[in-house]
């Protein structure tokens, strides 16, 4: 009977040690998406910025480059919650793109030097 409960402090000990490690990434994970959001909310505050390079393709396929305010695209991040997914190493989402895209007449966008 010592035997199992001996077990079963040792599991418990474990199971709690793998509890707090979880609780500890998911903390590191959330203060990097509030800072990037912090930095994005800044930028999309923030009057008189240099510009920053959008490139993409227009719809007659010719590969360009243009420069563009950089408060527009933070504020077209942020309502696609790009601070989420870039902490996340996730895939942007269609919709963050397309706004973009219209927003600075290209047909597709491959990046944004933000």
């Amino acid at each position: 009977m010592e035997d199992k409960s001996a077990i079963q402090e040792m599991n418990e000990t474990a199971s709690r040690r793998k509890s707090e490690k979880l609780a500890e990434a998911v903390k590191l994970v959330n203060e990097a998406i509030c800072e990037e959001r912090a930095r994005l909310e800044k930028i999309a505050s923030t009057d008189e910025q240099s510009p920053i390079m959008v490139e993409g393709y227009t719809e007659a396929g010719c590969y360009c480059q243009l420069m563009v305010d950089p408060k527009i695209v933070a504020k077209i991040f942020l309502r696609h919650d790009y601070p989420t997914w870039k902490i996340l190493e996730e895939d942007f989402p269609d919709g963050m793109w397309n706004e973009l895209n219209r927003e600075v007449g290209l047909q597709t966008t491959c990046g944004a030097d933000l």
